[in-house]
């Protein structure tokens, strides 16, 4: 492929896969499913694990710089089926997430849009699963479509609804800060009491604790669904412009400024909102709908307009989700079809997968692979999914993540060919930099794992989340299994692809 992809287009597109978006989504909520978390302290926390991560796909990107993300770092490392697995996980969980972010284009902030222009058939429209559907593929469509036309014409796209997304948001956040608490509560007295909905759930069962460092190092785990999407440009790698330079820019920059733009969030829910108010509310809001006094349901979009209430602020926020979600759908769209080209060249799926147009050179099968995907993705959270998703989906990725990690720890010692005199050979008193950064990530993650399957609060070790979490592992597996056997079968020498780089 060319490399089309230059240093601005992937700092922009994995500050836009940190997600805001989920970012706010978690925030509000971790007051509730974690009592006594300290919001800003866990999302610094949450900081240690993502720069540690970001370490290990830095230096494999520099090593291997190859499209294909932890599938080409794992199979190489370790064994393909395992990398294939991994990635095959990774890729499904993504597709599962992006259909809840296309389900809440609709219903959260393209609704909260219709309700600041006072437009109430707009709203009551937006709650129909069949418009949901049809917003939906159609701005699947939007995301797709122009990775088809070509990847300079996206990634113009993909920055054009960044600025105005970060612009907006940016004022949002400006405005929240200098309205205050005493703002909020008077807004939610005009509605109902503030103080009533913390006493209406302690009446209802709901036991508030005090600030702990316990309970704010089990939210980082929750919170890490944001802020450890900093590796994203990695699986573009063979289209980005100047590897070297570009991917550590790219990562250790969203990294920094996702977090910084995330610390701001949580602080503004703690000193404007109160995390006891959020957690109350959540709480209501979920196991005591009858007693919840609100219009809506308490997200953030809701309860920024509910701080400074308007036709023109509402607007302003909801817009900006808006085109934070396109942002981030197109580049999500090119990162993920990308590793569905590297299972192409290795011969695990069809080869036609990553075929490239003759004139645009765009993998348009692959993206048109993904966009299906993505639509069965929404189909399914519309009519099955909820919130508490999220928690399986953040078990999802962090195996996925330690995975990663653990080959780190072995990349220098399973393939020394591959290591020595490359970009990535770094030392700290003798210790390879890959070594140190894959055992810190590889630590947390583990510890983060132990903490979703064993922790009734994170909601993700149910039937359905444990059912996918392994569904997606063991038919990756099997996919690769079937792969290996039908092209031995034939002869043909498919073991010898992963003694080398995908192609590109």
């Amino acid at each position: 492929m060319v490399r089309q992809i230059s240093g601005a287009d992937a700092v922009i597109g994995n500050i836009l896969l940190v997600n805001f978006v989920a970012a706010v989504a978690t925030l509000v909520v971790v007051p509730f499913t974690f009592p006594g978390a300290n919001l800003p302290l866990a999302v610094l926390l949450a900081m240690l694990p993502a720069l540690a991560l970001a370490t290990v796909y830095v230096l494999f990107a520099l090593a291997l710089p190859r499209s294909g993300g932890e599938y080409l770092y794992v199979s190489r490392v370790f064994h393909p089926s395992i990398g294939f697995a991994a990635n095959f996980s990774f890729i499904g969980w993504n597709i599962l997430f992006g259909g809840l972010l296309v389900n809440q284009f609709t219903t959260v902030y393209l609704s909260g849009f219709f309700a600041s222009l006072g437009w109430s058939a707009g709203v009551s429209a937006m709650s129909h699963k069949g418009v949901v559907l049809l917003v939906g593929i159609a701005l699947i469509a939007l995301t797709t479509i122009p990775m088809i036309i070509g990847t300079r014409f996206a990634m113009r796209l993909m920055k054009a609804a960044f600025s105005t997304g970060s612009v907006l948001l940016l004022i949002t956040l400006a405005v929240l800060a200098f309205a205050g608490h005493d703002t909020f509560v008077a807004s939610v007295d005009r509605q109902a009491s503030y103080d009533g909905v913390i006493e209406s759930a302690r009446q209802a069962g709901f036991e508030s604790r005090p600030e702990g460092f316990g309970p704010t190092v089990q939210a980082v785990a929750l919170i890490s669904l944001a802020t450890m999407f900093v590796m994203c440009s990695t699986y573009t790698t063979g289209e980005v412009q100047n590897v070297r330079r570009t991917v550590p820019k790219a990562i250790y920059g969203s990294a920094l400024i996702g977090g910084a733009v995330i610390l701001v969030m949580a602080l503004i829910a703690t000193r404007v909102w109160s995390t006891d108010f959020l957690a109350a509310a959540n709480y209501l809001a979920s196991a005591a709908p009858e007693h919840y006094p609100l219009e809506s349901t308490p997200d953030f979009s809701y309860l920024a307009v509910l701080t400074r209430p308007g036709w023109l602020f509402s607007t302003v926020v909801n817009v900006s989700f808006l085109c934070l979600i396109i942002g981030n759908l197109i580049f999500s769209t090119a990162t993920m079809s990308r590793c569905f080209s590297a299972w192409s060249f290795d011969r695990i799926v069809p080869q036609g997968l990553a075929s490239l147009h003759s004139r645009r050179r765009t993998p348009v099968n692959a993206l048109v692979v993904f966009a299906l995907c993505s639509a069965l993705a929404l189909v399914y959270y519309t009519f099955d999914g909820d919130v508490t998703f999220l928690a399986g989906a953040t078990l999802g990725f962090i195996a996925t993540f330690l995975t990663v990690s653990v080959a780190a720890i072995a990349f220098p010692y399973l393939r020394p060919r591959l290591f020595r005199g490359s970009a990535a050979d770094i030392r700290v008193l003798g210790v390879p930099l890959i070594v140190i950064a894959g055992a810190a990530s590889a630590l947390m993650l583990g510890a983060m794992v132990y903490a979703f399957l064993t922790n009734d609060a994170f909601d993700a070790n149910g039937t359905t989340g444990l059912l996918f979490f392994a569904g997606f592992w063991v038919i990756g597996l099997v996919v690769f299994g079937v792969a290996r056997r039908l092209h031995l079968a034939r002869g043909l020498p498919f073991d010898a692809a992963f003694k080398e780089l995908s192609g590109e």
